[in-house]
């Protein structure tokens, strides 16, 4: 019987000793498991941190390039103001060496060199249009000071109070910003003429 007892009792410190190294197992399994999920979260938080990295710098590189594209064309458009303000003197100058120049072969420059002007007139224009430049709207228009720069009033019973009679110097737009305002004329009634008006 006593050894019985004994192949017993070793078989219950065998199962002791089985069931602290299972359970001993068991803590290590589960201390593994945190720390698995504790580098799952991190990797996921520097995955995150880095698509957002990704954007951010996208973004940055889109607004460095946009706002690139508006210092060029804000620094051209004073130079094609002028050059559309030379292109108005140049046909009416053109209108009166037609009248009068008699020879036919001058006159034929004079048209080619009218006619290739208003070509790159209308290229630049049409540049302009695809970069998303495009003119702010004026005479017959009410004055807007959001887009609108009044640098004269005068007076005109034929038109609306506020309405845009001249423009001084062009506006312009880069998309849907205004890059600069529209320089104009506006009517300017007087209290009993906008009075009547109105009634």
């Amino acid at each position: 019987m006593f050894t019985k007892k004994n192949k017993g009792n070793n078989d219950d410190q065998d199962n002791r000793d089985w069931q602290a190294e299972v359970e001993q197992l068991e803590l290590e399994l589960e201390k593994l498991r945190r720390e698995k999920d504790e580098h799952l979260i991190g990797w996921q938080r520097a995955l995150a941190d880095y698509q957002n990295l990704q954007k951010e710098m996208l973004t940055q590189k889109s607004q460095a390039m946009a706002w690139g594209e508006e210092k060029i064309i804000q620094d051209f458009l004073p130079v094609w103001e002028n050059f559309r303000k030379a292109m108005v003197s140049q046909n009416q100058i053109v209108d009166d060496l037609q009248a009068n120049i008699s020879d036919d072969g001058l006159l034929k420059k004079v048209k080619n060199w009218q006619l290739g002007t208003d070509y790159i007139q209308k290229q630049i224009t049409d540049l302009l249009n695809e970069w998303g430049a495009t003119r702010v709207p004026t005479v017959g228009k009410l004055f807007d000071p959001a887009c609108h720069e009044a640098l004269q009033t005068e007076h005109d019973d034929k038109h609306l109070h506020n309405e845009i009679l001249k423009e001084l110097s062009a506006g312009y737009y880069l998309k849907d910003r205004l890059l600069f305002p529209a320089k104009v004329v506006v009517n300017n009634l007087g209290d009993e003429e906008i009075a009547e008006a109105n009634s």
